[in-house]
């Protein structure tokens, strides 16, 4: 096992979530810029960026499936945005 230390510019506000892709390839995170980003690990640029939300995103959560993985945000408006 080893770590790596990278910065990545991106949300204009505090990251609230940030959860791994099972498959590895990509980390999902949500902040209080109302924006969920998708970032390429491999090669480590935000491929992504979902502008879903009205107001502040204060959780993401992952839920698998033998067939699949869906990523969900909520934010303080009570909404659930599906992201995969």
């Amino acid at each position: 096992m080893y770590a790596v230390s990278v910065v990545q510019i991106g949300h204009d506000n505090w990251v609230r979530g940030l959860l791994f892709h099972p498959s590895g390839k990509y980390i999902i995170s949500v902040a209080d810029d109302k924006t969920l980003r998708v970032w390429d690990v491999k090669n480590k640029r935000n491929s992504k960026t979902l502008d879903a939300h009205q107001h502040f995103v204060t959780s993401l959560g992952l839920l698998l499936s033998v067939w699949s993985a869906l990523f969900c945000s909520i934010s303080l408006c009570s909404v659930m945005k599906e992201v995969f």
